[in-house]
């Protein structure tokens, strides 16, 4: 049986067409840094069916040209490498799914690009260079095929993502609404406010019959529900991001996909300010915001932790809250009880609306439990 040999396309994806490169270099050839990457084959398809048909049926005649040079003869298996543009890539990546559905295709930062071109001393910028760049990008880094979102979850994302976008253009409005005097102008923007208002109630409709036909995401909805301080619409949207459990391995890459985890920059003695990477979806953060304005009062591991900070700035603080809220979320989660606290005189569980413990049965809970997803399973 013969092996594999891996050949990456770099597909420079626009509204109307795409530039597709092969990273194809001869086994006596060196691959070192921009050495014949503009001698990469290029095609030109358009983001259609048949632009799409067009693409692959290029694929197979490149891989018979491709594996008649390969010493020793191996079997020639194309990976696809894009970088994420919103609808335009997504749209596209759903006709190469549809067409192929066993296709390897990796979905990278947008910012990678330029700074792979600047390594390499490449300053122009074209869309076939920008093909032939993300080809090699995905020949030396190699990157992980896209997650794959269930169903489900996928349209539970979509309606939260639509409730969120209305939800900010609803406080745009009633932002716009405070400095208009003119009673023409204030009507408009009164009426514009009435409608997105009644398409938001409408939305949050939509959303509890959506999880009332999926009762795996309905159980998980409701168990975020019971933290205090995360609602129905926090707790779908929350999931709705993260997916299914399983898709994380630990707790550090969650905090990492909400863009919560800090970013130190230091050098020799000139040491800045510490910063979140806030590299995740910021819908995640947004919402986790507006859970701690509630959540702080009502939980006392969250209201200890703003008041052992002492030294950091209010919105420094708010971060940490976040940051711990979101790891309770987790483990919520991935436990199989809603969200409790063990009171010691009672001696079982009851709701964490409870009178508040000791600070040292406080300090016992945390040598007993963490907040990892691994210690919360056994």
């Amino acid at each position: 049986m013969l092996s594999e040999h891996i050949i990456w396309v770099g597909l420079d994806v626009g509204k109307k067409d795409t530039v597709c490169a092969i990273d194809w270099l001869d086994d006596n050839q060196e691959l070192n840094r921009n050495k014949g990457l503009t001698s990469l084959a290029v095609k030109h398809i358009t983001n259609t069916r048949e632009g799409v048909k067009d693409f692959f049926t290029w694929l197979k005649a490149n891989r018979k040209h491709i594996e008649e040079r390969l010493h020793p003869q191996r079997k020639v298996v194309y990976r696809l490498v894009m970088e994420s543009t919103g609808c335009y890539s997504y749209r596209l990546i759903k006709q190469l799914k549809a067409a192929k559905p066993d296709s390897y295709i990796a979905l990278i930062n947008p910012a990678k690009v330029p700074a792979f071109k600047k390594f390499n001393d490449i300053e122009s910028k074209t869309d076939k260079l920008d093909a032939q760049c993300l080809a090699r990008l995905g020949t030396t880094q190699k990157p992980d095929a896209m997650y794959e979102m269930p169903a489900d979850y996928a349209g539970l994302k979509r309606l939260t993502r639509m409730n969120a976008s209305l939800t900010k253009i609803s406080t745009i409005l009633k932002n716009q609404l405070t400095n208009l005097d003119d009673p023409g102008e204030r009507q408009i923007f009164q009426n514009l406010l009435k409608s997105v208002e009644e398409q938001l109630d409408c939305l949050v409709v939509k959303i509890r019959e959506y999880l009332r036909s999926h009762a795996a995401l309905q159980e998980r909805v409701t168990k975020l529900d019971s933290i205090p301080g995360i609602g129905m619409i926090i707790a779908a949207t929350l999931i709705a991001e993260y997916g299914p459990e399983d898709r994380f391995q630990n707790i550090r890459q969650v905090v990492s996909f909400a863009g919560m985890n800090p970013k130190n920059k230091c050098s020799g003695t000139s040491v800045k300010s510490t910063r979140l990477s806030k590299q995740g979806a910021p819908v995640i953060r947004q919402m986790l915001y507006m859970a701690t304005l509630t959540a702080q009062a009502r939980i006392p591991i969250l209201d200890a932790l703003s008041k052992r900070l002492t030294n950091l700035t209010p919105m420094q603080k708010r971060c940490a809250v976040m940051r711990k809220l979101l790891m309770i979320c987790w483990s919520v989660l991935c436990g199989t009880e809603n969200y409790m606290e063990y009171q010691p005189s009672s001696k079982k569980l009851v709701p964490y609306e409870a009178p508040a413990a000791t600070k040292r049965r406080i300090k016992r809970e945390r040598k007993k439990r963490s907040f990892s997803p691994e210690n919360d399973a056994d």
